[in-house]
Parts: structure tokens; C-alpha cells; sequence
């Protein structure tokens, strides 16, 4: 059964608490690395990162997105189209399929529930390698959930 939802994005509550607690303290120190921080990816989300291996920006989501090219990473990287660098599925019910194009469109990716791709080498969590073409580190526009 495909999960049907609208666009819910998590993690930004406590990223918005973290750097309204910067700016009321008035540490500009804390805010440098505030700015940076990147909140961890809960259950029931995928998500993605711009590094691999789990780095640096990062932004979870809940349920079918059809274009990635209206979300911005949590952290460093910036627009997340064609950005991806690694990917966590922590939906302990659904697979997720990464696209290539908007509205779930071109080849796919599947990252299986709790599974993972640290850098689109390693082999746990995923299927489907040899499907993939050459250039398949960040060239996703939308994922769904089946």
C-alpha cells in the first residue's frame, strides 16, 4: 500500500529553537556553528545529505516529494536538485524510490526501509545497482514512498 501524504517536513522546529536561542543570547560564536548544525534524520523519514557518508547539510521528509527543487538543505549545500550525495530511509514500513526528474519521472533508485547509501558505493540497504547509470551521485529531483 503506497503511503499518501503532502509534503510534511521535520527537523526544522528544532533547528528554528536552536538559532532563536543564538540570537536572543546574543553569542556570536554559538551562531557560526548554530547556522551549521544539522539535526538528525527520526524515524519514520527519509533523508537525504548533501556529502556522503551523512555529512553536512541535511533535510528530512515525510511522505512523497515531486520536487526537490523547492527545498533547501539544513546546514551546508544549499538547493537540494541533483545535490543528493547520501540518503537514509527510516521508515521501518515503506521503501523509498529516489528519481531522477520532478514528479517521480526517470530511472530509479530503491533504498529499502531502514536502508541506507553512504556514497553510492557501498551495497547495504539498496538494490538495483546495476540499473544505475555512471553519473548517479547527485542526480535526484524526487522520491516516493511504496
Amino acid at each position: 500500500m503506497k503511503r499518501v501524504t503532502t509534503h510534511k517536513v521535520r527537523n526544522i522546529t528544532a533547528s528554528a529553537l536552536l538559532v532563536s536561542g543564538v540570537v536572543l543570547g546574543g553569542n556570536a560564536g554559538t551562531a557560526s556553528a548554530a547556522t551549521t548544525a544539522i539535526p538528525s534524520c527520526t524515524s519514520g523519514n527519509v533523508c537525504v545529505y548533501w556529502s556522503s557518508f551523512f555529512q553536512d547539510g541535511m533535510r528530512g521528509f515525510y511522505g512523497n516529494v515531486n520536487e526537490y527543487g523547492i527545498y533547501s538543505f539544513i546546514g551546508a549545500g544549499g538547493n537540494i536538485n541533483n545535490n543528493v550525495a547520501s540518503v537514509k530511509n527510516m521508515d521501518s514500513t515503506y521503501h523509498v524510490m529516489e528519481f531522477q526528474y520532478y514528479n517521480q519521472t526517470g530511472w530509479g533508485f530503491k533504498v529499502w526501509k531502514y536502508g541506507s547509501v553512504d556514497s553510492w558505493g557501498g551495497r547495504e540497504g539498496y538494490s538495483e545497482w546495476s540499473t544505475l547509470p555512471d553519473a548517479r551521485k547527485n542526480a535526484f529531483s524526487s522520491h516516493e514512498f511504496y
